[in-house]
């Protein structure tokens, strides 16, 4: 027979026969011979008959490495089949020796010469016959001899020295290794199923469930490599070969037992863990049950097993906790199936016997029961009993998730595997919090408050990150029934699309979101969040996909500055975040509005900041990202319009002036409504929940101010210079508000400048001047005129201008004044009829909105005054005049007694009207018309020298013409003897003349009388004309 036949036959011999000390040489049979055999190994007896985990032997494998599971022979390759080499021990391994080589493997192989390779799977090159497994030395080319790491060493501890007689303390006998304390280990191996062993005199082994009935010695030398003393036992306790701590990769704690029996665990706590009872005799494999408190231990993970292990299984303890009846619940794997699946089970309220966990749905195979049930209890009496352990399980959560699109993720709520969805009821407000935050994704459900944190984006993804989505937060958060939302990115599309969800009120599980559209979802295992606890099917990813997360980040790209587009200088006023609803202010953008904390375009959140005090011109409204965006005047946008045609200076789209349609409508809150182009909404108030894609797509929206000065000449210095602005209407779509008609008695607003965005003016009644100038804000159109020309009742009138910008020599213009027009008096460069074809208006009173254009092509437009200090009143009444006569505005007339003789002469000639008065010795004789004037020149008459000279009272005299008639007639005047303060000159008869109304222009002698013309209208002059 063969040599392991031959052992075999000779395995019950005593090991003091003559024939087993043959063998003690030959094959090391039997303890204590210390041979060492011919390739160097020694005696292999402690590790061929029992293996160390006391599975195999020698004798039942027949291969070189006793104790461990031969599994077969297959073939290897250069690229190999165990991928990690170890070691060439060039001797065989013992079983020891492999779990240390290969800790953390399932497998181990030994080739040529005893080389060791170490993996976790095998056979990809096939299985081969023909090896040599057996052989010392070679097993064959390329031949991997296959083994099972073995389990770990069975543990025992030192307990005491105890007295022994004939009549062993320990029964049962177990052979005698020989002077090696090392072979402790092995001893316990060949007690396995015992709970005690003891070593005597050469390491003879004896094994029982008890000791102790001689008493305890003391002067053991249990240290000893042969001899402890006569009648000596070294007591050992070894493990319980119930332990099924290792069991999925090990870590558990034994916390409850029951024994073999019918009966169940006597607990009612529905495993909480807060009961405890028996735990003076709470080892493995007790004979009694027992139970230890572990509500305050930190773990996740429940074992259910048998008393012999053979039957199990792990669940997280989220499956087990929580109320259910024949309701799915978790399974992770159990000792038949490797993969998570789910198990019917019950716990429910007021059954003090739950839970009633099984293998398979309850009441198949059950392995666990409380109060002390006598039912279902066919594996607790097969199968020595059941257990439960806990453990804690730190398993990181995959770093694919927080990686997912360039990372930066915060993880707020999970739900473990299982058949629950989150907890939550908030719709994702982020407003709840329970649980305790776990990194395992086998943790209870959690959630943390996230309503306060800034964040622009969900991911919603299972826990093993297969199936995922990101979402912006508008797109989640509002209501909505089988609405469209948009999906930024997905585990199922690269690029942005939309999906059709649920988010309704009083609908507490919702949002329900998912990959694609809810009807095609919802059976493809492509549901990623829903909340309430509603339940979760076979269909949906959650519990075979490692439960589902929801995590938050704040991303916000790099945003252009909006504040240098079209030339800078823009100041943010109001901002709005991307979503689906437009800015909250109902102040139709006048500013008065001040809500949120003034932030930037990256805001989350809606603000304003008050802006009707600033100083600003021009509105610019901007997408956040500067995208899309059209710069508009202050006048453009505010008003009261519907559907008309506004003025835009530029925008994104076209970049030169055009015009657009919106509307702002007394009463509407929403309004304006600014739209870039039909349909595309720049700007709308009061929460305006239509038209926010542009929102949605572009981050946001936002309202700019600006003070554009643009370069204008100073209208001031104009003809001379010397003007002070009175009056002004900004660039827009109405005139001056003033209705005094020009009398300057009006005054409203904040005074400015030519410039300004409002309309203003001051009062100028009560001001000396003598003419006026109206022009446009750039100054490019203007007109002088004097005040005489402009105060007066006309329609139609032809009215004097000394000067204009399209015409530098004194002209004469149609204009209107009329008494009962309140707007009136209707200043044009030109005639009124053709000066609105032309867009020439320069004055408009009562806020009329005619002729408009000029004023938003050229800023807006004002009104001027100034007292000229200079005579030039005959320049306007033709040529060849020579000025001989001034008195200046006072209360007495011309000092001269000469009777206009021309022989008077005092005073010192100047052109300037303040001058003191003055006269010059002229000609009388050769004078052909003589000019009489007011200072303002508002009054003047023109006669010939036989009119004016001569002796006369009260007879009519020619007139050429005068500031009353262009054409020829008479008036009666004095011209006395002897009467100093002669002639009396006036427009009209003497007698009918009105000395309020300025129509005397010459009187002597420094009289007082009649002396209005004097006073009001800057003095008065004499002209002649040879």
């Amino acid at each position: 027979s063969s040599e392991l036949d031959f052992r075999d036959r000779f395995l019950r011999l005593p090991c003091g026969s003559r024939a087993m000390r043959f063998l003690w040489i030959i094959y090391g049979l039997c303890a204590g011979t210390g041979a060492v055999l011919a390739d160097g190994a020694t005696n292999a007896t402690e590790s061929s008959l029992v293996a160390l985990d006391g599975s195999y032997s020698v004798a039942e494998q027949g291969l070189a490495v006793p104790g461990a599971k031969f599994i077969g022979c297959y073939r290897d390759r250069g690229t190999r089949d165990l991928p990690r080499h170890v070691i060439t021990l060039r001797r065989p391994p013992t079983a020891a020796e492999l779990r240390r080589l290969c800790k953390g493997y399932k497998y181990a192989g030994t080739q040529w010469d005893f080389q060791i390779f170490c993996g976790n799977s095998f056979g990809k090159y096939g299985k081969l016959g023909g090896c040599n497994c057996n052989s010392r030395s070679n097993v064959g080319p390329w031949r991997n001899c296959v083994y099972e790491v073995p389990r770990a060493e069975p543990k025992f501890e030192f307990v005491g020295c105890f007295r022994d007689a004939g009549n062993r303390d320990l029964k049962h006998h177990r052979g005698t290794l020989g002077r090696r304390p090392s072979s402790l280990a092995v001893a316990a191996a060949r007690c396995k199923g015992f709970k005690y062993f003891g070593t005597q005199w050469n390491y003879q082994i004896f094994c029982d469930n008890s000791f102790g009935r001689y008493g305890r010695l003391g002067g053991c030398n249990c240290n000893s490599p042969s001899n402890v003393g006569p009648w000596r036992n070294c007591v050992y306790k070894v493990a319980s070969a119930s332990d099924c701590s290792g069991i999925d990769g090990g870590g558990w704690k034994l916390v409850r037992h029951v024994p073999k029996g019918r009966r169940w665990h006597p607990a009612t706590d529905r495993l909480r863990g807060t009961q405890s009872y028996n735990t003076n005799r709470a080892t493995v494999g007790s004979p009694v049950a027992w139970s230890k408190k572990f509500s305050n231990t930190k773990f996740n993970e429940f074992l259910f097993a048998t008393g012999d292990c053979r039957k199990w299984i792990v669940t997280p303890k989220a499956s087990v906790m929580g109320w259910y009846a024949n309701e799915h619940r978790l399974v992770l794997r159990s000792h038949a199936v490797k993969s998570p699946y789910g198990a019917r089970w019950y716990r429910r309220h007021r059954h003090r016997e739950d839970p009633w966990i099984s293998i398979g749905n309850y009441p198949h195979h059950v392995v666990y029961g409380g109060v002390g049930s006598t039912g279902n209890t066919a594996l607790v009496w097969a199968h020595g009993g059941a257990d439960v352990y806990v453990r804690y399980k730190q398993v990181r959560r995959s770093a694919q998730c927080s990686k997912i699109d360039g990372g930066g993720w915060q993880i707020v709520r999970h739900v473990p595997p299982g058949f629950r969805w989150h907890p939550a009821s908030d719709h994702l407000r982020g407003t709840q919090s329970y649980g305790k935050k776990d990194p395992s994704p086998s943790a209870p459900a959690w959630s943390i408050r996230f309503d306060r944190i800034r964040f622009t984006e969900f991911l919603f993804a299972t826990g093993d990150c297969k199936k995922w989505m990101i979402v912006p937060r508008t797109s989640v958060l509002g209501w909505y029934s089988n609405g469209q939302r948009r999906i930024l990115k997905s585990s199922v599309k690269g690029s942005p699309y939309f999906a059709r969800w649920y988010r309704r009120k009083g609908v507490r599980h919702d949002p329900h979101l998912t990959l694609r559209d809810y009807r095609y979802s919802v059976n493809r295992k492509e549901q990623l969040y829903l909340g309430n606890n509603v339940g979760a099917n076979r269909h949906q990813p959650q519990w075979s996909h490692g439960g589902a997360d929801v995590y938050i980040r704040n991303k916000v790209p790099r945003l252009p500055d909006c504040t240098k587009l079209s030339g800078g200088g823009w100041t943010l006023v109001r901002h709005v975040p991307g979503g689906r609803k437009w800015h909250p202010a109902r102040d139709q953008l006048r500013g008065t509005q001040q809500y949120g904390k003034k932030g930037t375009t990256r805001s989350l959140t809606p603000w304003s900041v008050r802006f009707d005090t600033m100083r600003f011109n021009e509105f610019m409204f901007a997408t956040s990202d500067c995208k899309k965006w059209l710069v508009a005047k202050r006048y453009s946008v505010l008003g009261w319009y519907k559907g008309k045609r506004r003025r835009v200076e530029t925008s994104s789209r076209i970049g030169r002036l055009h015009a657009l349609r919106w509307m702002r409508r007394k009463g509407k809150s929403q309004d304006p409504k600014i739209t870039l182009a039909p349909r595309q909404l720049l700007y709308a108030g009061g929460g305006f929940r239509r038209s926010t894609g542009i929102l949605q797509t572009h981050y946001g929206a936002g309202v700019y101010v600006r003070q554009k000065v643009t370069f204008v000449r100073d209208c001031s210095k104009l003809v001379g210079g010397g003007w002070k602005l009175v009056r002004h209407t900004p660039a827009g779509y109405h005139w001056h508000p003033a209705v005094d008609q020009l009398r300057g008695t009006a005054s409203y607003g904040k005074k400015g400048t030519a410039t300004s965005g409002w309309a203003w003016s001051v009062p100028f009644s009560a001001v000396k001047f003598n003419q006026f100038m109206f022009a446009t804000g750039d100054c490019k159109k203007w007109i002088v005129s004097d005040k005489a020309a402009v105060l007066s009742w006309y329609k139609n009138g032809r009215r004097d201008v000394l000067k204009s910008s399209i015409n530098s020599n004194a002209h004469k213009i149609r204009w209107h004044r009329r008494k009962a027009a309140k707007s009136d008096p209707l200043i044009t460069l030109r005639d009124v009829r053709s000066a609105s074809a032309k867009n020439e208006w320069l004055y408009l009173g009562g806020g009329r909105h005619l002729g408009t254009a000029i004023l938003r092509n050229h800023l807006g437009a004002n009104v001027f005054i100034r007292m000229k200090d200079v005579v030039d009143c005959a320049a306007r009444r033709g040529r060849g005049w020579i000025h001989v006569r001034h008195v200046p505005a006072g209360l007495s007339w011309h000092p001269a007694k000469d009777y206009l003789n021309g022989t008077a002469k005092y005073g010192k000639p100047s052109n300037k009207l303040s001058a003191p008065a003055w006269s010059i010795a002229f000609n009388a004789k050769r004078v052909k018309e003589f000019l009489f004037a007011s200072g303002d020149c508002a009054q003047w008459l023109i006669a010939p020298r036989k009119s004016v000279l001569g002796w006369y009272s009260g007879s009519a005299r020619v007139i050429t013409s005068s500031s009353r008639h262009r054409m020829a007639y008479k008036a009666r005047w004095y011209r006395r003897k002897g009467q100093w303060t002669d002639p009396w000159i006036t427009t009209t008869d003497f007698k009918r003349a009105k000395v309020g109304d300025g129509n005397i222009l010459y009187a002597a002698g420094g009289i007082v009388a009649g002396s209005a013309t004097v006073q009001h209208h800057g003095g008065a002059d004499v002209f002649i004309r040879y």
